[in-house]
């Protein structure tokens, strides 16, 4: 993987995909096209970066069952027990005001 990190997580994502041996990342900031052009040699020539990918790509990959299974378990889960109440999210129970914390901000600006 050859990564040009701009915003957000993706500084962090291309940190830990380094230091797992898939990835190499050139800054946005001092790309030249040389150094894009090394990074992606890099990347093509070594097979350390696929091999790892691969790695990566096996444990990722390493289910109990497969996601079919998984969800028509998680569905017939749900009507054994009426509608799984206990998985329900409490933010169902909030009111509109508590949910979009109106009372917080108002205490706060209070």
């Amino acid at each position: 993987m050859l990564g040009i990190p701009m915003f957000g997580d993706q500084p962090d994502n291309m940190v830990h995909m380094e230091a797992k041996g898939a990835a190499v990342t050139v800054s946005l900031n001092v790309m030249t096209a040389e150094s894009l052009r090394d990074a992606v040699n890099t990347v093509i020539n070594n097979k350390s970066y696929k091999e790892n990918a691969m790695r990566l790509s096996r444990i990722h990959h390493d289910r109990p069952m497969s996601p079919r299974d998984e969800a028509v378990f998680w569905i017939e889960f749900t009507m054994r027990n009426k509608g799984a109440k206990h998985l329900r999210v409490q933010a169902h129970e909030l009111t509109w005001y508590q949910y979009h914390s109106l009372d917080v901000l108002t205490f706060l600006s209070l």
